[in-house]
């Protein structure tokens, strides 16, 4: 096989040495704190869509997709790694699906 490009190598000099961990070297970017920021100030915007479905479900829909093809205009112009903020909005949707459901399973609200 051969070696490594020097891409691959220039890619491994942005990651910080953290520890042996079972003969297994543990890796962490400099960048993951910013990274799980992104996510956690983009949940928000997952559970209004959330809200908004309930409210119409082709207004849900609507922001939604209309986020979605924001971020990846975004991405495509920025290159900025957008798909950390769509995880974001993902995650905000999934908690707010589980507590829909959990409300609705319990007779809390009803739609």
């Amino acid at each position: 096989m051969g070696s490594p490009s020097g891409r691959y190598y220039a890619s491994l000099e942005r990651y910080e040495h953290i520890e042996w961990r079972n003969g297994t070297k543990i890796l962490k970017h400099p960048r993951d704190k910013e990274d799980w920021i992104r996510l956690l100030i983009h949940i928000p915007w997952g559970l209004l869509a959330v809200g908004l479905f309930l409210v119409d479900p082709l207004l849900g829909f609507t922001a939604c997709l209309g986020t979605l093809i924001y971020e990846a205009f975004n991405d495509w112009r920025k290159k900025d790694d957008s798909y950390k903020d769509v995880l974001g909005i993902v995650w905000g949707f999934l908690i707010g699906g589980y507590v829909l459901l959990i409300l609705l399973i319990y007779d809390i609200i009803k739609i």
